[in-house]
């Protein structure tokens, strides 16, 4: 498992070094802890009402290429740091996703 979120901070660094998110998101961080990836926007001090509604609903400047790159994302989890980054992010967990896939294919434990 672990080799799987290696892969998945990998291409998720590569495809946010290709990418120029704009005005709205300045950019992204990559976060790991064990087997759980997070992404988070870096966004201007200031947005507006519309800004903050767009990232809150996960229209994140450049995600259709980041989903593309890691569709391990598409399923990701999202939220909002309140307290110490006041950033948007989405976080992907293995084991999370052994059991989505588990669901999915009908096998229970």
């Amino acid at each position: 498992m672990r080799e799987w979120a290696d892969d998945v901070e990998r291409r998720l660094r590569e495809v946010r070094s290709q990418i120029a998110p704009g005005p709205l998101v300045l950019g992204y961080t990559i976060g790991r802890r064990g087997n759980v990836v997070v992404v988070s926007t870096v966004s201007r001090n200031e947005l507006s009402k519309q800004e903050i509604a767009a990232l809150s609903q996960g229209q994140w400047p450049c995600w259709d290429e980041i989903a593309e790159a890691v569709p391990e994302f598409i399923h990701s989890m999202a939220g909002f740091d309140a307290c110490a980054t006041l950033e948007w992010w989405r976080k992907w967990d293995v084991e999370d996703e052994m059991s989505r896939i588990r669901l999915e294919d009908g096998m229970f434990e």
